[in-house]
């Protein structure tokens, strides 16, 4: 027999929030006691107060203030407690009485109470108690919390906010703008005891729809912990039993209690869109993130990791709660007001909702907490206002604005998405404001000295995609050509931005190629005058054969370099530590430009059928890479001393631009010693099974435009991939050494490692200590409030800065084989990679050469590609590894325990 229990409140129709209404807050509570298998009759305080109130069918009832409702855990002791209950709010400092509960003996006491006109509703709460205490002996329990106040936002999440099924049922009374299917939930007790009768509820609740079962576990989608995607959810095909489905879903949770239940729901099918939205970042930035698919017609194929999705909308939370936010397509402006509203009546803003658009209306699938740092309303503040400033600067820049993070000298994975002052400085110093400029300028390219290639935007760096294609057009070409060419190849990227990382291979043509003339056809369809690609064409041949005829001298200057020593960093020679390192980088770049030539050239005749498999072909060539692992041998062999080994490595800096992580030589016993330990003898990178080219002839004939036959060709091959790994270990070891003279010259004025990385190369030194430690604090506080925001990859307009989209990163596989193992997050000397792990590190530079001589099984980076640093070592030494899967992927990586990276299939696998 179903228990009823009676709750008085005061109400109010006309009251502007949802949560106030007498009528709304009469279906909640009906939903909050059904929970515990109890009915709820509310009556409205003043609408009744004339009348004596009708004690009999009732075996307890409860009177509250207005826009007050017990806690589900309450509601379960109001109608277990016989005598008379005293309720507080859950979060009352100093506990005072709000709520008075009369269970069954107060009740019959009261009902037998002939003497005094005492009344649930005309009579005053407290005096009624005490009359009952007093009077009839009724015991009365201690006050206890458990009334959720539902103007105070913090506690009206905590009451509406449960399980996946009873949060839908109790938003149901609240929302406008969305739809709710209420569902039918089925516990184990029930589903064990009392399978036919359980299967007869779900056949009057579906009829011979389809439905699906949907997991909702003892703590799933809590406030302490989500268990997102963890348990089974099975869609019924109409008319079919759902036994085995039920059965199902059960079983994937670890523990089954009386209690735990599932719920189904109407399968929605088909659908016009569903969505995934979280109300902030998983890191708790002030941005909607909104995953929509427009495809496939399922509600499921986001959540379930069954397809691909076309990306990742970010919204900023100020920008998306003004109804009208320019840049945001209409199907995801529809879904953000609909998490908006649930937004507040929820009292949250830290949540995760599936939603659905069907039959013109939008559905409320789920919503839970969001397990995410929280955010103080002042810190989102702070980070909208760093947005408005930064757009401000970006509209000093004029029309046709294309910025890029990876794009050319690609910042993001040499410096960082929010690289400090210092490493800004330094990267700017050696390279972005002149070193690029006069590398190309020598080559015979469009001189741009004096022009700043990286521009840093609400503290993250971005290359000026203007400047880089401008910079990779021959200096014969006439300024209309240059123009023309540019605004077409500017075109390109802007309607596909996903090529931003590869503006090189797939949007800019910066050296003769054999399929050169293919490319620049494009151009062409694109409005490119004829004459002006036959001069490029013929300008591209010029630059290139003057790349092939200067390549011996870069590379013979490179190697009367030498490396640094103990004495470069110390702290008075910092300024000609920088400037050894400025006329390396410069050589540096000369090298860099030969290797891309050299891979452009490999990858357009291996595109024509001239050449072998390169993936073998990488393995022979002898680099920095498999130097470390050959050094290491020669010690275990006794050939070569340990000191000398240390010596001989001593400055490679895992994070290249970061004096707080130690080089290898301060941390020798961690970084070099594991080496000796590995079977490393028998190494030996393998000659390749068949030669690289297997018509001379051919491939003569392909290169004569350049002079090359296939013999000089490939040795020009091997050599400048061999040199540009040379000339950056050469070039990371004197940075290395100017941050190790830097930090001298800081802790002089007493500024950790940690200080030093605020300030900028002109900033460091002894004179002004106690200004340098204020700089230090309010940049401090500057990279806090940026670390709160999400850029896009790509920046056409100052107002993507509010909106954008972030398309799947597009990896650069290398190896031909499959890979798996346990996922290794940001090794470090203090936490390094277990034999057989796939490693995940966000960028990676010659620093991380240690990690792969350690038998890992694969290795995964967010940036980089095809002709990036570590793609040329992974494939030297024969590791798997996926190159620049983007950050959507990457975070999808980093929350995988294991993970597979597939080479030959080109593709990513993570266990759902």
């Amino acid at each position: 027999m179903t228990t009823k229990v009676a709750v008085i409140s005061p109400g109010d129709e006309d009251a502007p929030a949802p949560w106030m209404s007498h009528r709304r807050i009469a279906l909640l509570l009906s939903c909050i006691f059904s929970e515990i298998g109890a009915e709820a009759t509310c009556f409205a305080e003043g609408a009744a107060a004339r009348t004596r109130f009708p004690l009999s069918g009732f075996r307890s009832a409860v009177r509250i203030p207005p826009g007050t409702v017990p806690l589900p855990s309450a509601a379960e002791a109001i109608v277990r407690t016989p005598g008379i209950g005293m309720w507080t709010t859950v979060v009352a400092r100093r506990p005072a009485p709000c709520g008075v509960s009369f269970g069954e003996a107060a009740l019959e006491a009261l009902n037998g109470c002939r003497h005094l006109p005492y009344d649930l509703i005309a009579t005053r709460p407290g005096t009624l108690a005490r009359h009952l205490v007093a009077g009839h002996d009724v015991p009365a329990a201690r006050m206890r919390r458990g009334l959720a106040v539902l103007q105070d936002p913090w506690q009206r999440s905590r009451a509406l906010l449960g399980g996946k099924d009873v949060t839908l049922r109790r938003l149901a009374s609240l929302l406008d703008g969305s739809r709710i299917d209420p569902g039918l939930s089925i516990d184990w007790e029930t589903w064990s005891f009392d399978p036919d009768g359980t299967r007869k509820r779900l056949a009057n609740f579906s009829g011979r729809d389809a439905v699906i079962v949907r997991s909702c576990g003892d703590g799933e989608d809590g406030w302490e912990q989500s268990h997102a995607g963890e348990y089974a959810s099975v869609v019924v095909e109409p008319g079919a039993d759902a036994t085995g489905a039920i059965d199902r879903v059960f079983h994937s949770y670890p523990a089954l209690r009386g209690r735990s239940r599932v719920f189904v729901q109407r399968w929605l099918d088909p659908v016009d869109a569903a969505c995934v939205i979280t109300t902030r970042t998983l890191g708790g930035a002030p941005y909607y993130t909104v995953v929509v698919d427009e495809v496939s017609g399922r509600s499921d194929r986001i959540t379930s990791g069954a397809g691909d999705i076309a990306g990742i909308r970010y919204v900023h939370r100020s920008h998306g709660q003004d109804g009208g936010g320019a840049g945001i397509p209409e199907t995801d402006r529809r879904l953000i007001a609909a998490t908006a509203e649930v937004e507040q009546v929820t009292g949250s803003d830290s949540l995760d909702l599936e939603l659905a658009v069907a039959g013109g209306a939008v559905h409320l699938l789920q919503v839970r907490p969001l397990v995410a740092a929280m955010m103080r309303e002042a810190e989102e503040g702070d980070s909208y206002a760093l947005v408005q400033r930064a757009m401000h600067r970006l509209r000093k820049l004029g029309d046709g604005l294309l910025l890029s993070t990876m794009a050319d000298w690609n910042p993001a994975e040499m410096i960082g998405r929010r690289p400090s002052p210092l490493a800004v400085s330094l990267y700017r110093t050696l390279i972005t404001d002149r070193t690029w400029a006069r590398q190309r300028a020598e080559c015979g390219y469009t001189d741009l000295r004096g022009t700043p290639l990286m521009r840093i935007v609400a503290g993250s760096p971005y290359i000026d995609v203007r400047a880089c294609l401008a910079s990779f057009l021959p200096s014969t070409l006439p300024r209309e050509d240059a123009q023309a060419i540019v605004r077409a190849q500017g075109e390109r990227l802007r309607g596909e931005p996903g090529l931003h990382d590869k503006v090189e291979f797939a949007v800019a043509t910066t050296c003769w190629t054999p399929d050169a003339g293919e490319r620049l056809a494009r151009l062409g369809r694109e409005g490119v005058p004829g004459g002006a690609l036959r001069r490029l064409h013929g300008g591209l041949i010029t630059v290139t054969r003057s790349i092939l005829d200067g390549f011996s001298g870069h590379a013979a200057a490179l190697a009367a370099c030498r490396s640094p020593a103990l004495v470069d960093a110390h702290p008075d020679r910092l300024t000609d530590t920088l400037a050894v390192a400025r006329r390396i980088a410069l050589i540096f770049a000369h090298l860099a430009r030969a290797a891309f030539v050299a891979v452009d050239l490999l990858r357009s005749l291996e595109e024509l059928g001239l050449a072998g498999d390169r993936t073998e072909w990488m393995r022979s060539i002898h680099s920095v890479a498999s130097g470390l692992l050959r050094d290491a041998a020669a010690v275990d062999d006794g050939t070569l001393t340990w000191a000398s080994f240390v010596e001989r490595h001593q400055w490679t800096r895992p994070g290249t631009y970061d004096p707080t992580v130690p080089p290898y030589g301060q941390q020798a016993e961690k970084y070099l010693r594991p080496l000796l330990r590995q079977p490393l003898l028998t190494y030996g990178p393998p000659e390749p099974s068949v030669p690289l080219v297997a018509d001379p002839a051919a491939v003569g004939k392909a290169l004569a435009p350049l002079g090359l036959d296939a013999t000089r060709a490939e040795a020009f091959f091997r050599e400048a991939i061999r040199a540009r790994e040379a000339g950056k270990t050469m070039y990371a070891a004197w940075v290395s050494a100017a941050l190790e003279s830097a930090a001298a010259r800081a802790a002089r004025a007493h500024l950790s490692r940690s200080d030093l990385t605020y300030l900028r190369l002109s900033e460091i030194g002894e004179d002004h200590p106690a200004c340098a430690s204020l700089v230090v604090r309010r940049r401090e506080e500057l990279r806090r409030q940026a670390a709160l925001l999400e850029l896009p990859d790509v920046i056409t307009q100052p107002e993507d800065l509010l909106s954008f989209s972030r398309a799947p990163g597009r990896p650069s596989f290398v190896g031909t084989r499959s890979a798996t193992g346990p996922v290794h997050l940001d090794p470090t000397a203090d936490h390094p990679p277990p034999p057989g792990a796939v490693v995940l590190v966000e960028a990676a530079d010659p620093g991380y050469d240690w990690v792969l001589s350690r038998g890992i099984a694969a290795l995964v980076t967010a940036y980089g590609g095809v002709n990036s640093h570590m793609a040329i070592r992974c494939a030297e030494l024969g590791v798997c590894a996926a190159i620049g899967v983007g950050l959507q992927q990457f975070e999808s990586c980093k929350s995988a325990k294991w993970m597979c990276v597939d080479a030959r299939a080109r593709r990513l696998i993570i266990p759902s």
